[in-house]
């Protein structure tokens, strides 16, 4: 007999307000290890930040020639056109696209020959 046949067995209200205490827990525990593990990124005229699972990349806005989100990955590319990171992103397209082009970046929907 499975945990959750023999709660519902019982007559008390308490196994399952337990039962659903538990669930709860888990699923805000696993929301919060998956914003851990996102990408943040903040934009200014001086510099991009990304950060993502408490670590820290920081690029000098004079390294970078262009930005292209390619594959759900931001790509941020040297003036050789060498990457110089390629990050999952899974922030929105459209308000990447503005806050870069904003700060005076160079956004590209083509990648580079060999950055792709």
């Amino acid at each position: 007999m499975g945990p959750t046949k023999l709660l519902t067995m019982l007559s008390s209200p308490w196994p399952t307000i337990v039962a659903t205490a538990v669930g709860a827990a888990a699923g805000l525990l696993l929301g919060v290890i998956e914003v851990h593990k996102s990408l943040s990124v903040t934009i200014s005229a001086e510099r991009v930040v990304l950060t993502s699972q408490d670590e820290q990349r920081e690029f000098a806005s004079n390294e970078i020639d262009q930005v292209l989100l390619a594959s759900k990955q931001l790509i941020l590319i040297d003036h050789n056109g060498q990457e110089l990171t390629r990050q999952a992103c899974d922030l929105k397209p459209r308000q990447l696209h503005s806050a870069f082009v904003q700060h005076g970046y160079s956004w590209t929907e083509n990648a580079p020959d060999g950055t792709a």
